[in-house]
C-alpha cells in the first residue's frame, strides 16, 4: 500500500521568503510614513475648518463673541491649553456686545476650546505659489496666515460676532465692520501644503496644492 507524503518547507525556503518580505515591508516604509505625514496635515487643515464653523455656530448659539486664535493670543504669548501644553489654536468665548470682560482675550471664567497639534506639521506653505483660490485675505500668507486687522496689520486671529459673520481686529479689540473677517490659514509638512479659507460671510473651503498643476484644487 502507498501513503501520500505532504512535503514540508525547508529552512533555506523559508530564509528566502523571510529575506522577500523583507525587502518588500523595507520598501513600504518610506511610502507608509509619508501617506501618514500627508494625513496629519489634512487633518490640520480639516481643524481649522472645524474651528472657523464651531466658532460661528457658537457665537449664533450663545450669542456671545467667540475669538479663534492661531498660533498666539493677541498679546504674542503662545496658546496653552488647561494643563499648561502649547497648542496651535484656541476658540475663546468672550462675551455677549457690551461685556465688561469682551477684551478678544482668555479671561478666568471664559470657555476656551483648545485644538492639539499634529506632529510634522506647520504654519506657512512650502511649495505654493500663491494663495489659495478664492482667498479674500490680503496678508503674507506664506506666514500662515492671511488674515489682518482694520489697519492692515497682518494678524493671526477672527473674531465671530453674534450674528455668526467673521470680522477683523486688533489686538486692542477694536473690531471692523461685517465683511472685513475673510482670510485663510495656510499649514505644511514639508510635502503638502493646504490652505483652510474663511469667506467674508463665514463658509468655509480646505483646499490642497497641486506641486503638478502648479495650482490648488479643492
Amino acid at each position: 500500500m502507498s501513503r501520500d507524503r505532504k512535503r514540508g518547507f525547508t529552512l533555506l525556503e523559508v530564509m528566502v521568503v523571510v529575506a522577500i518580505i523583507g525587502i518588500l515591508a523595507a520598501a513600504m516604509v518610506p511610502q507608509l510614513s509619508q501617506w501618514l505625514a500627508d494625513q496629519r496635515v489634512k487633518a490640520a487643515a480639516r481643524d481649522v475648518g472645524d474651528a472657523f464653523a464651531i466658532a460661528r455656530i457658537e457665537a449664533i448659539r450663545t450669542g456671545q463673541y467667540q475669538v479663534v486664535l492661531f498660533q498666539t493670543d493677541v498679546a504674542g504669548a503662545t496658546l496653552l491649553d488647561g494643563n499648561g501644553n502649547p497648542v496651535p489654536m484656541q476658540i475663546v468665548s468672550d462675551g455677549r456686545p457690551g461685556a465688561a470682560l469682551h477684551n478678544c482675550k482668555a479671561d478666568a471664567g471664559e470657555a476656551v476650546r483648545s485644538f492639539p497639534a499634529e506632529n510634522g506639521v506647520s504654519w506657512g506653505v512650502t511649495y505654493a505659489t500663491a494663495r489659495a483660490t478664492n482667498d479674500p485675505g490680503v496678508g503674507t500668507y506664506t506666514t500662515g496666515s492671511s488674515f489682518q486687522d482694520p489697519n492692515g496689520n497682518d494678524v493671526t486671529w477672527v473674531m465671530f460676532g453674534p450674528d455668526g459673520n467673521p470680522v477683523t481686529m486688533t489686538a486692542a479689540c477694536v473690531a471692523g465692520t461685517v465683511g472685513t473677517g475673510g482670510g485663510a490659514i495656510y499649514v505644511t509638512n514639508g510635502h503638502r501644503d493646504y490652505a483652510t479659507v474663511l469667506s467674508p460671510l463665514g463658509g468655509v473651503q480646505v483646499s490642497a496644492w497641486d506641486a503638478s498643476l502648479g495650482q490648488w484644487r479643492n
